[in-house]
């Protein structure tokens, strides 16, 4: 049997029954590709049982409360997020991002596939499929939600959820974080939540972007590039 590996992370099979890419999703993609292949690999099982210890010890730690681990995992995410991007950014090769949409396709296109060697699709929703929403133009930052959806997550390897918490703990809410930590160092403030987890039942995992606001990039994507 072949050993999975993870790019700077891991390497985890292309989702089934893919749409049709655009050329900005197809460039998207082959960057990611890239990124993935140049970056060093790490044993895919020794990854997951890493991580699924940590969230054991979260759960002991935290009494068993899935709530409190959601929250611990979403925080730890978050200041990874938040040292990842520099990396992210000298070693994908990718330009800087003026929307939302592009930044949020740029993390699960090219992000996920470089750490985790996770193959997402990307999916912007209308305005008027998102609650509150009153912008009736879906080119801007205020009407976007961008959902993200991944068969595999190599951090669910080995990996069955007790009965007790399949309708509570986001076992890999670490991704929530990160991803909220990335784009908040490049000026995108952004709620962001799992929707759908196959340990929960799901036939996919489901990431919701949604943006929230604006701020001054703490560190902007082209003058490291330069």
């Amino acid at each position: 049997m072949s050993q999975r590996t993870v790019g700077g992370g891991v390497t985890s099979s292309p989702s089934s029954a893919n749409p049709p890419l655009s050329a900005a999703a197809t460039q998207m993609k082959a960057a990611g590709d890239r990124a993935f292949e140049r970056a060093e690999k790490t044993s895919a099982e020794f990854f997951a049982i890493t991580y699924g210890a940590l969230v054991r010890q979260m759960l002991v730690d935290h009494n068993e409360n899935p709530d409190t681990v959601n929250s611990q995992l979403d925080l730890m995410g978050e200041r990874i997020g938040v040292r990842l991007i520099e990396d992210f950014a000298a070693k994908s090769g990718v330009p800087a991002c003026r929307t939302i949409a592009q930044a949020a396709e740029c993390a699960a296109r090219v992000g996920l596939k470089m750490y985790l060697g996770i193959s997402a699709n990307v999916d912007i929703l209308p305005p008027s499929t998102v609650q509150g929403v009153g912008n009736s133009n879906a080119n801007t930052d205020s009407s976007t939600t961008v959902v993200i959806t991944f068969d595999e997550n190599p951090l669910n390897l080995f990996v069955e959820l007790p009965e007790v918490l399949q309708n509570t703990l986001w076992y890999s809410n670490v991704l929530c974080g990160v991803l909220r930590g990335a784009l908040g160092q490049v000026g995108f403030l952004c709620q962001v939540t799992f929707t759908k987890d196959v340990l929960r039942g799901s036939e996919t995992n489901e990431i919701r972007v949604r943006f929230v606001g604006r701020e001054k990039e703490t560190f902007k994507v082209a003058d490291l590039q330069k």
